[in-house]
């Protein structure tokens, strides 16, 4: 169970967030918002609840919501006047976030995205190949041929503490 405080720490890790940050403090404060972020399944629950918001808005039509998201306006409203309007958006769509929260991930498992390279490089039918990682896996990905793989009833790789399961 995520706790108000859970919340609040989370906040923390989204010092490059202003509008994450204070959402934090309005979720964490709100008993409906706990409730509606304590009903996702996966984890972490914010980031699946934060995606999921951005994702409905993208999704068509016109919210006050939108309005407050730098990433949807060039001039986003005070952080001041958004607990309203969030709170509204999320209670109001809780099914479908509810809906996202049991069907999609978020991937913050750097190493777990070496699944979704592996089947390239080995369609690829060469002995060799450069991979180049630019991003936020700090080059985790460039150790492809280190991990431990298991895809259906296929294993690959050497023993490796790290072992990725793919389905």
């Amino acid at each position: 169970m995520v706790t108000s405080e859970a919340v609040l720490k989370w906040a923390d890790w989204a010092e490059d967030s202003p509008l994450y940050q204070h959402l934090c403090g309005v979720i964490a404060g709100d008993a409906e918002l706990m409730r509606v972020i304590n009903r996702l399944e996966h984890t972490p629950q914010l980031n699946i609840l934060f995606a999921a918001v951005q994702y409905l808005m993208t999704s068509g039509g016109e919210h006050d919501l939108a309005s407050f998201y730098p990433n949807f306006t060039n001039e986003p409203l005070s952080l001041a006047g958004v607990a309203r309007p969030f709170r509204d958006f999320v209670l109001a769509n809780e099914g479908e976030i509810v809906e996202l929260g049991a069907t999609r991930y978020t991937q913050t498992n750097e190493c777990r995205r070496c699944l979704a390279l592996l089947p390239m490089t080995w369609m690829s039918g060469l002995d060799r190949f450069h991979l180049v990682d630019v991003g936020t896996s700090a080059g985790l990905n460039l150790l492809l041929d280190k991990y431990h793989y298991r895809w259906g009833g296929f294993e690959w790789g050497p023993e490796s503490p790290v072992s990725l399961v793919g389905q």
